[in-house]
């Protein structure tokens, strides 16, 4: 009988529901305060610049709206953390450890050194890993792989890069997460149990992307997904990054291919029992999904980077709620504070979102308190109605606010491309 067996063993004893959701924390190691949004925050050049950059006498040290976080930006927010709750049950990490720009970034002859740049994607993963270990370092920490920690946007690397990077996550990331199994070798998803119970199934949805075309792996998946929630005893938490459905954003983009999205739901509604949470990011909203014909709650988390306009974020689970804590960048001097709790905003006993979305369908002011909170904007008063709406969606709300709030509502409720339209249009589905 090993050591962590029995860990486990006496922790579950007395089951216990505390654990923080971090996710798309986008560190830039590169990130440089004397430099603004027209660069994205870097003092070197990238593919989409055609400017050299030059600073500003605006700084901005723990980081600016329109750009990933620096550091110090995680630093401050693990610091939080940890007056919240020293000694949480366990820590998730939803993918996307990496910057936007880190395989962009040009060099000083104007080219992409991609050497460099992959070997930034592997530092930035240590950093971030090795930081969130220094906070919590008796707290087991279960990570996911995000659509940017990869050497290619949504691409898993394959062949011998591909083995060799995934050894490489393996010994990084299995000290702090004790158990993970042999089935990450196979493509990034994973096992592991926590100390309080839970049977952590951590998927790789870099292969379940809309924007791969990986059929053989994402099935095989799939398959090992649906041997797991079958062969478990119970309180499985199933982490993706990117989550499968619809975005609120550009009119709705869709997340996976549809025929896996199709499949996965026919393990979570046969397994309904099962399975206490999804939990997913890659949104950078704090959001939630209606499953057909299951009440599991689907839980989208919010984003510590603010690179679209958002509030920095965290997600802090107790007993059947979650509180969100957010750092208002709006401010001349920023401050972590509440957010918001699930319960409290809708004044239910537990995460009931099938209620809460009726609710959110009914009352356009409610839904658009929601849409604040998702971003962590509730406390901008320097934001109209218009900006709120176009952070949210992209669109214009002024022109054409009820379409703007099907694709809200529906993109909480439809997973395929058919009722998804059949929802905007205010159809039967």
């Amino acid at each position: 009988m090993n050591f962590f067996f029995i860990i486990w063993f006496l922790s579950s004893l007395v089951f216990s529901q505390r654990f923080f959701v971090i996710s798309d924390v986008h560190l830039d190691v590169h990130y440089n305060s004397s430099y603004d949004t027209s660069f994205h925050c870097h003092s070197t050049r990238h593919v989409e610049s055609s400017y050299i950059p030059t600073p500003t006498n605006n700084s901005k040290i723990y980081g600016r709206l329109g750009c990933d976080s620096p550091k110090s930006l995680l630093k401050s927010a693990l610091e939080e953390m940890r007056l919240i709750d020293p000694s949480p049950d366990f820590l998730v990490l939803l993918g996307d450890s990496v910057s936007h720009y880190a395989m962009h970034l040009l060099n000083n002859e104007n080219e992409i050194d991609v050497n460099y740049n992959k070997y930034l994607v592997r530092q930035t993963i240590v950093d971030l890993t090795n930081l969130v270990e220094e906070f919590f370092p008796e707290t087991q920490i279960i990570q996911a792989i995000g659509n940017n920690d990869g050497y290619e946007r949504y691409q898993a690397p394959s062949g011998r890069e591909g083995a060799e990077y995934l050894e490489f996550l393996y010994e990084l990331w299995k000290p702090s997460a004790i158990e993970i199994s042999g089935s990450f070798y196979d493509g990034g998803y994973y096992r592991s149990f926590t100390g309080s119970g839970y049977h952590i199934l951590a998927l790789n949805t870099n292969y379940l992307s809309s924007q791969s075309e990986r059929k053989e792996e994402s099935l095989e998946q799939l398959e090992w997904l649906r041997d797991e929630v079958e062969e478990s005893d119970g309180d499985v938490i199933i982490l993706l990054h990117i989550p499968p459905g619809f975005s609120m954003y550009d009119g709705g983009e869709q997340g996976w291919h549809e025929d896996y999205s199709k499949i996965f739901f026919d393990i979570v509604e046969n397994n309904a029992r099962k399975i206490k949470y999804i939990l997913s990011g890659h949104r950078h909203l704090g959001s939630f999904k209606v499953i057909p014909n299951a009440t599991v709650p689907f839980i989208v988390n919010p984003a510590i980077s603010p690179i679209f306009f958002n509030n920095p974020s965290f997600r802090y689970f107790n007993e059947s709620d979650y509180t969100d804590f957010i750092f208002n960048l709006y401010d001349e001097a920023p401050k972590w504070k509440k957010e918001y709790s699930f319960k409290e905003f809708f004044n239910l006993e537990g995460l009931d979102f099938i209620q809460a979305y009726l609710e959110l369908e009914s009352d356009d002011d409610l839904l658009e308190k929601f849409l604040s909170h998702s971003r962590g904007l509730s406390n901008v008063k320097t934001l109209s109605r218009d900006q709120l709406w176009t952070i949210e969606t992209g669109g214009n709300h002024t022109e054409i606010p009820d379409t703007l709030r099907r694709v809200v509502l529906c993109s909480m409720k439809t997973f395929d491309q058919v009722h998804f339209n059949l929802c905007k249009n205010n159809e039967n589905i």
